[in-house]
C-alpha cells in the first residue's frame, strides 16, 4: 500500500518521527527524514546501508526557508512527495501547507 510512495517526515531523527520513517521504509516506501538534529544524516545513512532508500535534511520547523528548501530538494530527488508527517513541533507564523500552493 506504501511501496514507492514518498513520505517526507520532519522529527525524524529519533522517537515516533525515526520509527514511523523505518515502518515506511521497511514497507517499500522511500522516505525524506527532516529534523533540527544533524545526527538525522547518520540515521539516513545507516538505513540506506540496510537496503532502504532515504535522503536526509537538517531542517528548522520554524524557518520557513529551512522547510521551504527540504521540500524541494525532496522533489528534486525523488520527482513527488506522497506524504507529510510532522512530528516535529516548534511556533512558527506560517503553515506547511502553504508552502505547496502550485504544486
Amino acid at each position: 500500500m506504501v511501496a514507492n510512495k514518498v513520505v517526507f517526515i520532519t522529527g525524524a531523527a529519533s522517537g515516533i518521527g525515526y520509527e514511523i520513517g523505518v515502518e515506511f521504509a521497511k514497507q517499500g516506501a522511500k522516505i525524506a527524514f527532516s529534523d533540527v538534529n544533524e545526527n538525522v544524516h547518520e540515521v539516513v545513512k545507516d538505513l540506506n546501508e540496510k537496503g532502504y532508500d532515504c535522503i536526509s535534511f537538517t531542517c528548522d520547523v520554524t524557518k520557513e526557508d529551512d522547510i521551504q528548501q527540504s521540500i524541494q530538494a525532496t522533489f528534486n530527488h525523488y520527482g513527488r512527495m506522497d506524504v507529510l508527517i510532522g512530528v516535529a513541533s516548534g511556533k512558527c507564523g506560517f503553515t506547511t501547507l502553504s508552502i505547496f500552493q502550485g504544486r
